[in-house]
């Protein structure tokens, strides 16, 4: 019996940490955690830029909120420019010191699933399945 409860309460936190990671970082990067996030990192895939650019001028940001992780703003400001309302820049690159990204572009939903995108096309697909 000590086991099973053990267990639940370890799924049960499990399952919790996701969406507490993303409302901290919400929190520190200024962004609305109800809305689907891109997050893009400049640092560790750099390929990104070059991929994602056209797919980024190609989309609605105001439905979601898209931060660029990036050292360098100047760069991330060629990527989209950042407004403070749906497009941040994650300087300090906190995203990755909280492993809610690893190099690969991911989508946060408000829900705490994460999912990978491993091309722009898929990105797009993603948004018009996951954004209202």
């Amino acid at each position: 019996m000590n086991k099973l409860l053990i267990l639940c309460l370890f799924v049960l936190l499990a399952c919790e940490r996701p969406i507490i990671t993303l409302k901290n970082y919400s929190e520190q990067i200024g962004f609305d955690e109800s809305k689907p996030t891109i997050l893009l990192s400049l640092e560790n895939c750099s390929y990104c830029f070059v991929e994602y650019q056209e797919a980024i001028k190609k989309i609605d940001t105001s439905k979601f909120n898209l931060v660029i992780i990036s050292s360098q703003r100047k760069k991330a400001s060629m990527l989209a420019v950042p407004d403070n309302k749906t497009i941040f820049v994650d300087q300090d690159k906190l995203a990755m010191k909280l492993n809610l990204i690893k190099s690969l572009p991911v989508i946060l939903l408000p829900s705490g699933e994460t999912i990978e995108i491993f091309s722009p096309d898929q990105l797009l697909v993603n948004l018009k399945n996951n954004v209202p």
